[in-house]
């Protein structure tokens, strides 16, 4: 069966007329296949290790499970709720789809520039079609990677997505699994990278019914501040793991993505022998081949031991997020302290140790938690640190979800480059972002350069206030700000008496 086979299959997949269906039930005695057209159910087999499977060539595509006669439930493994997460799952065909990405290999992690896309609020529309329409649009501005925030099916109409309960169904509001592939094949066309944001942590509650197969999905031992994680480590973990590992190699596999950004890692509770992400990363690596794949963490603690290959102890992961960066340059920006943001100065040195060093806090106390908090980052280059001024979090955790730069007004624009390569010395650089406002012109407040902190002394980056050549020195950070623009006449020529 293609594109895997029946023993690998989650789910039900329609390949060459015959429909296949799979699912993990280890307590029950009997699963059957439930049509919402009416035709016969279809009796599953139970095999040793609690999966229950069948095939039929009817043309039904509407489905439930009924589990021990009672009353039939979604497909925890669903493809596709076209009416939401209590409605039947829908029987999809995989490799229906004609995708014209044969040359397309992937990405690394070095150099590239992350957009975090949510397809809900990306256009008015909403929908996969729509935003597939608008990418021309981040090209032009320079991104070269699409981080799309989390698509499986969940409640409602409006939703962030980390709440969702059917991990293999792209959200019904946002199109069906053929349209988020147009999205994906459209990428691809323009250059562009596209990895989705999971959440392996926990799911939702509503429509979560995992619950009705298995007691066995989720943990007994470990609490997250959201729900119930799964069960990775304990007695009957394997269909646990199975359907994480399985979500990850589907998406990689059916859909072509170039990778993921790991939800909350440190909730991702495993002290098995081999940690769940070190085996997702090297199964979906192998799904993918020979296209390379990125993975970026989100870790709170910032664990950087997940940094390393599998073969070092670690998970394989390319990247984290780096929060120290952005709790320094928000308060540098804002001048506020509140919350979590309480450990941080925004000072100079603190930029320049994120740039020097990756992640500020490495071991050493941290008040906020009242525990030490983050590690030294080993044997990895800049790139293992995703740095940013914003994303969802944190703009979400503002009393009225203000973005960074409405924040930041009262003082003035601002522009803080950072670069982590070699001198730049263009002689112009097509990126609207470096533009002066309007009447004014860009000031140096602040470089890494300064001896004052062991540089090799500072010189202001861009000529005439932002309207001439750029210099911009190597591995270093500097912030500018907008400030009136002096302009100083020529002098006067002197004219000659005559008399």
């Amino acid at each position: 069966m293609s594109p895997c086979s029946h023993r690998e299959l989650l789910g039900a997949a329609c390949v060459n007329g015959r429909s296949a269906f799979r699912v993990w039930a280890p307590e029950a005695r009997r699963v059957e296949v439930v049509f919402a057209d009416g035709s016969d159910a279809l009796p599953l087999t139970r095999d040793d290790s609690g999966y229950f499977s069948g095939a039929t060539t009817g043309s039904s595509r509407l489905y439930k499970y009924r589990v021990n006669g009672a009353d039939p439930w979604p497909d925890p493994c669903s493809r596709f709720q076209p009416q939401g997460v209590h409605g039947p799952s829908q029987i999809v065909a995989p490799d229906a789809f004609e995708w014209t990405d044969a040359h397309w290999r992937g990405v690394g992690i070095e150099g590239q520039v992350i957009y975090e896309l949510h397809i809900g609020t990306f256009t008015a529309e909403g929908t996969f079609d729509s935003a597939a329409r608008r990418l021309e649009h981040l090209l032009d501005v320079g991104v070269t990677v699409l981080e799309v925030m989390p698509v499986a099916q969940c409640p409602g109409r409006w939703n962030w997505g980390y709440d969702g309960v059917q991990l293999f169904a792209p959200y019904h509001v946002y199109g069906d699994h053929e349209a988020f592939k147009r999205f994906v094949d459209r990428a691809h066309a323009l250059g562009l990278a596209v990895i989705l944001d999971v959440v392996y942590n926990h799911l939702g509650p509503d429509g979560n019914y995992l619950k009705c197969f298995s007691p066995y999905y989720f943990s007994q031992r470990y609490k997250t501040e959201w729900g119930e994680p799964f069960n990775l480590d304990e007695a009957h973990s394997q269909g646990a793991r199975d359907f994480i590992i399985g979500n990850a190699c589907y998406w990689i596999r059916e859909f072509h993505l170039d990778g993921f950004r790991l939800d909350a890692t440190q909730s991702i509770f495993d002290s098995s022998p081999t940690h769940l992400l070190a085996e997702l990363t090297r199964r979906a690596r192998a799904a993918a081949r020979p296209r390379r794949l990125i993975f970026i963490a989100e870790d709170e603690p910032q664990d950087s031991e997940q940094l390393l290959p599998t073969e070092s102890g670690g998970f394989g992961i390319d990247a984290m997020w780096n929060d120290d960066f952005h709790h320094s340059a928000r308060v540098a920006l804002t001048g506020s302290r509140d919350g979590y943001f309480h450990d941080y100065s925004g000072r100079s040195q603190e930029l320049l140790s994120c740039v020097r060093r990756g992640f500020l806090y490495q071991g050493q106390w941290y008040a906020w938690q009242k525990k030490p908090r983050g590690m030294p980052i080993r044997d990895r280059g800049a790139s293992a640190c995703v740095v940013f001024l914003q994303n969802h979090d944190q703009v979400g955790n503002t009393a009225t979800g203000l973005r960074i730069h409405t924040l930041c007004a009262p003082h003035g624009d601002r522009l803080l480059l950072v670069n982590l390569a070699a001198e730049l010395t263009p002689e112009s650089i097509a990126e609207p972002l470096l533009a002066p406002p309007r009447g004014q012109g860009w000031q140096l407040l602040w470089s890494s350069e300064s001896p004052d902190y062991g540089g090799q002394g500072s010189i202001v980056p861009v000529a005439d206030h932002g309207r001439g050549p750029w210099r911009i020195q190597a591995r270093s950070a500097v912030l500018l700000i907008a400030a009136a623009r002096i302009v100083v006449s020529p002098p006067r020529p002197e004219v000659a008496n005559d008399s």
